[in-house]
C-alpha cells in the first residue's frame, strides 16, 4: 500500500519535474547523490479501528502511515519549486480524505558534504485494511448511434 501510494506520487512528479531523482530508502541520506534530488522512506504506521463502518462494510482497520520526503537543493528557491510540485502530485494522487497531516521543516545539510540545503515534508496518509479483496467488474463497451430527430439515417461521426 505504502510503495504503491508513493509509486504514483512520483511517477506525478516526474511529469513536472523530469530531472530530479527520487530515492527510496534512509540509507541514501548519507550517500553521494546529485545536488538536487529527492529522498523519501516510511517512518511509522498506526492501525485504529475503522470509524465508519457503514461506507466500507469490508474494512477492518484504518492505517495511518507517516513517511518523510527529504528534498535536497543547493538553492532554497528550487527547493520551494520541488515542495510545490511535490505537494500538487500528492493532491492529485491521494484522497483529500485521506491526507490526515503534513508538515515540514526547513534544514541546513551541513558544511561537511557541502550539500546545500534541505526541507524535510512529513507527509500522514490514511489508508484502509479490507476483510477479502475488491471484486472486480468486467464493462463491455456496446456500439452506440445516434440518429437525427424522426430519422432512421444515422449521425455522421465528428471529424478528426
Amino acid at each position: 500500500m505504502i510503495l504503491n501510494t508513493v509509486s504514483e506520487i512520483a511517477n506525478q512528479f516526474k511529469l513536472y519535474q523530469p530531472s530530479i531523482p527520487f530515492y527510496y530508502t534512509k540509507n541514501a541520506l548519507n550517500q553521494e547523490l546529485p545536488d538536487e534530488r529527492i529522498i523519501w522512506y516510511p517512518v511509522s504506521d498506526n492501525f485504529t479501528p475503522t470509524q465508519h463502518i457503514g461506507k466500507n462494510p469490508l474494512q477492518i482497520y484504518s492505517r495511518e502511515f507517516t513517511m518523510e520526503f527529504h528534498i535536497y537543493s543547493k538553492d532554497l528557491n528550487r527547493i520551494d519549486n520541488f515542495l510545490n510540485w511535490l505537494l500538487v502530485s500528492i493532491y492529485e494522487k491521494v484522497f483529500e480524505p485521506q491526507v490526515i497531516d503534513i508538515s515540514g521543516e526547513y534544514i541546513d545539510a551541513g558544511q561537511n558534504l557541502q550539500q546545500g540545503f534541505c526541507y524535510i515534508l512529513s507527509v500522514t496518509i490514511s489508508g484502509i485494511i479490507i476483510r477479502k479483496p475488491l471484486r472486480e467488474a468486467e464493462i463491455i463497451t456496446v456500439e452506440s448511434h445516434s440518429h437525427f430527430n424522426n430519422s432512421p439515417e444515422y449521425v455522421p461521426p465528428l471529424p478528426p
